[in-house]
């Protein structure tokens, strides 16, 4: 039997279970890649609008993702001293912050000062200006670095079965690769890897729905205003 034929095999005789753990995956994988959002959007326009933060604080971040992480998931557990989804979560949300944090840096950065200066001319405030004009313009580049931090997370959420997160060892996606693993099955990926690749491309495919939508929104929005605007200029 091929590997094809045998991955098929196995997904149509465990569709169920598969699925059901494809969704504990993806909310371990979710839970994280929202906490990193919150916490990385702020320290993004932190570092945009404090340039001597800006290097020093994304190189911290950085080195956090030099670190193995297997390595980075014995050192959370043996500094929180218990197993399960905790030191999981608490890995996947460093390893998700460099992306946001940088994707949030280069979408401030890059908004001309034509427009900074148009809004500060109109009277906005620091937080005006923020919520209304930077944010807006800047989120498709914000929301690239979340495709990427919860498409990262997908991968490395399969590790969390070696320090015993519950939905591992419960049997989603990582207790599957570790298990078959130590086994030394011929096709370890059989029963994980479709629930993982389903995740990334679903997570992937959700935020780049989101952005599309908002450009589409944006773009509606501006021609209705053009369109809205010409009788006004055909009168004068």
């Amino acid at each position: 039997m091929s590997g094809l034929d045998h991955m098929l095999a196995v997904i149509e005789a465990n569709g169920t279970e598969l699925w059901l753990r494809t969704g504990q995956h993806i909310m371990l994988t979710g839970v994280s890649t929202l906490i990193a959002i919150v916490l990385g959007i702020p320290l993004g326009v932190f570092a945009a609008k404090r340039a001597w933060a800006e290097r020093p604080l994304l190189a911290g971040i950085g080195i956090l993702q030099t670190v193995p992480s297997l390595a980075m998931l014995a050192l959370l557990l043996a500094m929180l001293q218990q197993i399960g989804a905790l030191p999981a979560i608490i890995a996947l949300t460093l390893y998700a912050l460099l992306p946001i944090v940088r994707n949030t840096v280069t979408g401030l950065r890059g908004i001309a000062p034509e427009i900074l200066e148009a809004a500060r001319g109109v009277g906005m405030t620091t937080v005006q200006r923020l919520r209304l004009v930077e944010l807006p313009l800047a989120l498709p580049v914000l929301v690239a670095g979340v495709r990427t931090a919860a498409v990262v997370g997908v991968g490395i959420a399969t590790l969390s079965a070696f320090i015993g997160d519950p939905l591992s060892t419960s049997g989603d996606g990582g207790g599957r690769v570790d298990r078959r693993l130590s086994m030394g099955h011929r096709g370890p990926p059989a029963h994980a890897g479709p629930g993982a690749g389903v995740g990334g491309v679903g997570c992937h495919g959700a935020a780049g729905a989101h952005s599309h939508r908002r450009r589409r929104r944006l773009l509606v929005g501006d021609e209705r205003r053009r369109t809205a605007n010409a009788p006004a200029r055909r009168s004068r």
